[in-house]
C-alpha cells in the first residue's frame, strides 16, 4: 500500500474524528471517536517512519531524528497553545445542552456554531490543521503517482540485508522487546513524576509539575540536538551512548534523591536525554542491519503501544502497594534490561554473515567469481609483429590463463593464475 495515500486517509480520519470529538454528547460516540484518533495515530507513527527511511534510505538518520524532535515539539508546545482556550466547564455544559435542544437540524447546527465553546473552537482548528497535511500528502501522491521499482542490484542488496528466516525471526523479537521496554520507561516515568515529587518529596502540585514539564523538555531538547549528533556518529554509538545517559540518571534518581531535591533535577534531566533519541535511533539502527518495511515497522510500534500500557500499570500497582522509591528503582531495572537486549541484538545482527564482495570488487581489482559464472579460457594471445626494417620475424604463443578464486582464512579472495604453455621468451 502507497505510504502517501495511507498517511492521506489517516490524517483525514484524525482530522474528523479531532473535530467531532468535542461535539459529542453521548459517551459511547466519544470513545469510538477517542479510538479512531488513537488508531490513526499508530498508522501515522508506522507510516511516517517508513516514509522516512524510503525516501532517504541509508541516510535517513538526521531526518528520523528531525521527525521526531518534531514530535517532542509539538508535545511542549501544544498543551501552551490550548491554555487559553480551556473555560469553566459549566459554560461548557450549557453550551452543549444549547446545541441539542433544537428540533430543526440545520438550525441545530447553526446554534453549534453560534454557541461554539472555545474547546469546540480549539478542537476545530487542530482538525483544519490536520486536514491541510492530509491534502499535501495528496498532492504529493498525485505528483508522483507512480510505484517505485527497484533496481536488481537494490533487489540483491535488500535479499543480502535480509538474511535467513530465523535471523529476520529473532531481529524483530529483540526490537519488538526493546521498544516495549523504552515506550514503557517514558511514559512511566512522565505519567508518575509528578506523584512522586508530592507524595514522596513533599513538593506542591506546581512543582510537581513544573519537573514533569522539564523532563518532557528535555527529551524535546536532546532530539534537537540529535539531529546534528546523527551526521557524525553511527545509530550503534547514539544508542549506547543514551543507555548510558538512562542508566547513570536512574541511578542518580535511586541514590540521591533522598538527599537533596537537586538530584532529583539532575537525574531526570539526564534521564530525558538519554530518552530523547532512542526510538529514532533504534529504527535508524534495525534500517542498518535490516531493510524495514510497513510490516515490520508496525512490529516495533505494536511494541511501543503494548510497553505503553503494561509497564506503567505494573510499576504503578507497585508504587501504590510498596513505596514512591519504587518509580526510580524500576526506571534503573527497567535501563537495565534495556542495555541487555540491545548487547543481544548488536551481537546477533555483528554475527551475520555478510556477502558484500558479492558486490563490491576486490583489492587487486577483479570480481569473485559466482556458482553461476563460467570460467573463460584465453587460449590464443598473438603478440605482435616486431620488425627492425629488414627482417621480419612473427612470435605467437597459446597460453591458456584462468583465473580461479580462492578464498583465505581472513575471509577475502585472491587470484590465481595458470598458464599452460611453452617459456615466454
Amino acid at each position: 500500500f502507497d505510504q502517501l495515500l495511507l498517511l492521506f486517509y489517516t490524517l483525514v480520519l484524525t482530522s474528523i474524528a479531532t473535530t467531532v470529538a468535542p461535539w459529542c454528547t453521548v459517551l459511547t460516540v466519544l470513545a469510538i471517536m477517542i479510538a479512531f484518533q488513537g488508531i490513526s495515530m499508530g498508522v501515522l507513527d508506522t507510516g511516517g517512519n517508513v516514509l522516512c527511511i524510503k525516501i532517504w534510505g541509508r541516510k535517513s538518520a538526521p531526518y528520523m531524528q528531525l521527525l521526531h524532535f518534531a514530535f517532542g515539539v509539538g508535545a511542549c508546545i501544544a498543551p501552551l497553545l490550548a491554555e487559553p482556550f480551556l473555560m469553566n466547564p459549566e459554560l461548557l455544559a450549557q453550551a452543549n445542552n444549547n446545541n441539542v435542544t433544537s428540533a430543526d437540524l440545520f438550525n441545530s447546527a447553526l446554534n453549534a456554531l453560534s454557541n461554539m465553546s472555545n474547546i469546540q473552537f480549539a478542537y476545530m482548528i487542530i482538525g483544519l490543521l490536520l486536514a491541510v497535511n492530509a491534502i499535501m500528502f495528496l498532492v504529493l501522491y498525485c505528483k508522483e503517482n507512480h510505484k517505485d521499482v527497484p533496481t536488481p542490484q537494490e533487489e540483491k542488496e535488500n535479499k543480502l540485508r535480509q538474511g535467513t528466516a530465523t535471523f529476520r525471526i529473532v531481529i524483530l523479537t529483540l526490537l519488538f522487546l526493546f521498544f516495549f521496554v523504552y515506550v514503557g520507561m517514558e511514559v512511566t516515568y512522565g505519567g508518575l513524576l509528578s506523584t512522586f515529587s508530592v507524595k514522596q518529596m513533599n513538593w506542591t502540585e506546581q512543582e510537581g509539575a513544573t519537573v514533569t514539564s522539564a523532563f518532557w523538555g528535555s527529551i524535546a531538547a536532546g532530539r534537537g540536538i540529535a539531529i546534528l549528533v546523527a551526521k557524525l556518529c553511527s545509530p550503534p554509538c547514539m544508542l549506547i551512548a543514551d543507555l548510558f545517559l538512562i542508566i547513570l540518571g536512574a541511578i542518580i534518581l535511586c541514590f540521591g534523591t533522598l538527599k537533596s531535591d537537586i538530584f532529583l533535577w539532575i537525574g531526570t534531566l539526564t534521564l530525558g536525554l538519554g530518552m530523547s533519541s532512542l526510538f529514532p535511533t533504534g529504527i535508524s539502527w534495525a534500517d542498518h542491519y535490516f531493510p524495514l518495511t510497513g510490516k515490520s515497522t508496525g512490529i516495533l510500534i505494536v511494541g511501543s503501544s503494548l510497553g505503553e500500557m503494561i509497564v506503567p500499570f505494573i510499576t504503578g500497582y507497585i508504587c501504590s502497594h510498596e513505596s514512591e522509591m519504587a518509580l526510580m528503582y524500576s526506571m534503573l531495572v527497567w535501563g537495565s534490561i534495556s542495555l541487555i537486549i540491545y548487547i543481544i541484538m548488536q551481537n546477533v545482527a555483528s554475527s551475520k554473515k555478510t556477502i558484500s564482495l558479492i558486490h563490491t570488487p576486490s583489492r587487486d581489482g577483479f570480481e569473485p567469481l559466482r556458482d553461476d559464472d563460467d570460467v573463460l579460457p584465453l587460449d590464443l594471445i598473438e603478440s605482435p609483429t616486431y620488425t627492425n626494417g629488414l627482417t621480419e620475424s612473427t612470435r605467437s604463443r597459446q597460453p591458456k590463463i584462468q583465473f580461479k578464486p580462492e578464498k583465505e582464512s581472513n575471509g577475502e579472495y585472491k587470484r590465481l593464475i595458470d598458464f599452460s604453455d611453452q617459456e615466454f621468451s
